[in-house]
């Protein structure tokens, strides 16, 4: 039974509430119908929490590698912080050298 189907029968089922008496005088097969009914509606409701299962499993992966991400942005940033700090002093070093160079 596909989704749309299964939740108008359900709905109507609970609108409703059917007695087996109440069936039995419309179709005898009510009994059969109303058990596919609940055995539909438990595979819908575990299909249902297995794929809010994984929806959340996903979600932990993604923020996971995001972090992680962030981690090494944070990290390469610092690392190309300390290299830009380290040519300034080279630069300094280089110029004081040729200073020294010309005053020998």
């Amino acid at each position: 039974m596909e989704t749309p189907d299964l939740q108008l029968a359900i709905n109507w089922r609970d609108q409703h509430k059917p007695t087996l008496t109440w069936a039995q005088r419309y179709n005898p097969a009510f009994e059969r119908a109303m058990v596919y009914l609940r055995t539909s509606e438990k595979e819908y409701l575990e299909e249902e929490e297995n794929k809010i299962r994984l929806q959340k499993r996903q979600m932990k992966r993604t923020k996971i590698v995001a972090t992680i991400l962030g981690v090494a942005a944070i990290i390469s940033m610092g690392f190309m912080l300390f290299a830009f700090v380290q040519k300034i002093a080279a630069d300094r070093q280089t110029i004081l050298a040729e200073q020294r160079k010309t005053e020998a």
